[in-house]
């Protein structure tokens, strides 16, 4: 008797169908080759796979002899002994196992959208052994993959049977998510210490793409502290970065644990927390002596503004499994300080000569605005021998007005070498600069 193969390819009626085996192989067993069909046995597979010039395979069975008032009776297949009503043939299709490992980026359990797979995780198939037990010495492993750019594996042609999956490999600093948090087709379902799964059968026609796993990635964040020179709360060319700054990272992970972490920034002004899990943080930096905080979200562009508010604290903000966020900067400037000197000029040529000496009580003006666009209106008097001095300026564009007391009026302007407005403050040097001269003659 013959099963022919046309029908178990493509366009047959049984597609991917298969000899029985009798055994855990898909091409060998007691039944390959079957036993003699002449045995008379109910219910055992006869036939055996054999190559067909006309189609890919066909299932055979033994040649069989028919016997007059010989054949098994009635007991033994339900007919006369004048036929055999024994010869059977087990056919079977192999099962398919496989799924996805993603990445759960907020750590819930659950494939969620745009949660992406991840590649180059090896998924290793096991057939549970006689005593049913998963790893366990008389496991035998089936197969090895990794996973593809999709995070998508897949392990075919199986035979029926009980099955575990084990999830190796992983991403430097991954660990897996919570199991088994909602639906069967979404969820992780691998134990988060050992990486397997639990025990799961298949049977022929079996097609299971529901053994998944979730990972949670480490992330990063951090980016650079900045001497903002110009005071305009963006990082402009030329503008370095300030080492040593101590930065500190604060807030609670998707455990619950609470985390703290400090750094010091590089020789370019660079800090960078790595390893970190999901969770919801805030970044303060602590200026060094000397080093003021720069206006906050300047501009459109925030991977070159700076993000911390006047306390040097940043807003609170959720980091999720694999982000790499490098775009927490600050800005520091160090204050500018200018003025110097009122004084009456006796003979009225311009230059402040021995024996001129300085005026009190007059009205200096500072009028401007910072890098940052803020408008500045700052008034002081001279004392103690004419001097002024405006301290504590941040970066800018200004103007010194000196108002005469009456009886005086302001001397010829520019005779020496200093030039009293419009004047620029900056802060680029280590330590802040001293006051720059600006002197102002009042002859009678």
């Amino acid at each position: 008797m013959v099963l022919p193969g046309r029908q178990f390819g493509i366009d047959g009626f049984w597609p991917g169908y298969r000899s029985s085996t009798g055994d855990f192989s898909l091409t060998a067993g007691p039944y390959e080759p079957a036993p003699n069909a002449n045995n008379d046995l109910d219910n055992d597979d006869n036939g055996t796979r054999q190559a067909d010039a006309d189609s890919d395979f066909n299932i055979v069975s033994s040649l069989i002899e028919l016997r007059p008032n010989s054949e098994p009776d009635t007991a033994d297949d339900g007919d006369g002994r004048d036929s055999n009503l024994t010869i059977d043939f087990g056919i079977f299709r192999p099962a398919v196992v496989g799924d996805t490992v993603w990445s759960d980026r907020n750590g819930n359990g659950q494939q969620d959208a745009e949660e992406p797979g991840v590649a180059n995780v090896r998924v290793t198939l096991y057939y549970v052994g006689t005593d049913g037990i998963a790893n366990t010495a008389d496991d035998i492993e089936v197969g090895t993959r990794l996973t593809d750019s999709s995070g998508f594996y897949e392990f075919t042609d199986l035979l029926p049977g009980d099955y575990y999956l084990v999830f190796s490999e992983l991403p430097a600093g991954a660990r897996f998510t919570i199991a088994n948090a909602s639906d069967e087709a979404l969820d992780s379902d691998v134990d988060v210490v050992n990486g397997m799964t639990a025990v799961f059968s298949l049977i022929g026609v079996t097609t299971d793409w529901d053994w998944d796993a979730g990972l949670i990635l480490p992330a990063s964040v951090g980016d650079r502290v900045w001497l903002d020179a110009n005071g305009n709360g963006v990082q402009d060319s030329g503008e370095s970065g300030i080492e040593g700054v101590t930065v500190r990272l604060t807030g609670t992970d998707i455990d619950g644990n609470t985390v703290d972490l400090t750094r010091v920034t590089d020789a370019n002004g660079n800090y960078r927390f790595d390893n970190l899990q999901p969770g919801t943080y805030t970044i303060t930096v602590t200026p060094p002596t000397g080093y003021v905080i720069t206006a906050a979200n300047r501009g459109s562009n925030d991977s070159t503004d700076s993000d911390i508010d006047s306390s040097g604290a940043t807003d609170s903000f959720t980091v999720l499994g694999g982000d790499v966020v490098l775009t927490w900067d600050a800005g520091l400037y160090q204050p500018a300080s200018i003025g110097n000197f009122v004084w009456e000029d006796l003979n009225g040529n311009g230059v402040q000569e021995t024996g001129e000496a300085g005026i009190d009580g007059v009205t200096v003006t500072l009028n401007g605005t910072t890098g940052a666009g803020v408008t500045v209106n700052l008034t002081t008097t001279t004392s103690s021998g004419g001097v002024y001095l405006f301290d504590n300026l941040q970066p800018g564009t200004y103007t010194i007005t000196v108002t005469p007391p009456t009886g005086y009026v302001i001397t010829a302007a520019k005779i020496g070498a200093v030039t009293t407005t419009p004047i620029r403050t900056s802060s680029r040097s280590p330590v802040p600069p001293p006051p720059s001269l600006s002197r102002v003659a009042l002859p009678i």
